[in-house]
Order: structure tokens, then sequence, then C-alpha cells
């Protein structure tokens, strides 16, 4: 079952879709207006795929609730 609530985009504050799809656990967040793209792994917060224009890598995973020590490897402060 999916489910889909309205949200406002974290990328340009328009409305958009967060879609909860339960059979795969995906989230999938999406912007009509500004392209903007996040697909998550519902059970990890994985980043599965991401677009976002105007939006650094270091600013799509802030969004996505992400932590830094879930990366070791990644240097965030180069990111920004």
């Amino acid at each position: 079952m999916t489910q889909i609530e309205a949200i406002r985009c974290p990328n340009c504050g328009r409305f958009g879709e967060r879609h909860h799809i339960a059979e795969s656990n995906i989230t999938r967040t999406q912007c009509p207006e500004c392209d903007y793209l996040l697909v998550t792994c519902s059970l990890t917060g994985r980043v599965i795929e991401a677009y976002a224009p105007g939006l650094s890598t270091a600013s799509i995973f802030l969004h996505s609730g992400l932590r830094a020590k879930s990366f070791p490897n990644v240097n965030f402060n180069t990111l920004f």
C-alpha cells in the first residue's frame, strides 16, 4: 500500500508530495514545481536516488535526516 502526504518542498518551499511505499520500503519525496526528487530506504534512511536543482550534495544529506557518522569516509566540510 502507498500512502501519499502533502509536504512543503525542502528545495523551493512549494507544495510537493511524499510517497511512502510499504511494499518496497521506499520513501519518495518529489516536487513538480522545481523537479526535486529524493528516494530513500524507509528502513535504513539511505539515499537511493536524489536530484535537487540548486542544492549541494551535503544539503541533500541534511534534508534526508542522515548523519555524518553513517558516512565515515566522507568529509562533509568539503561538500558545503
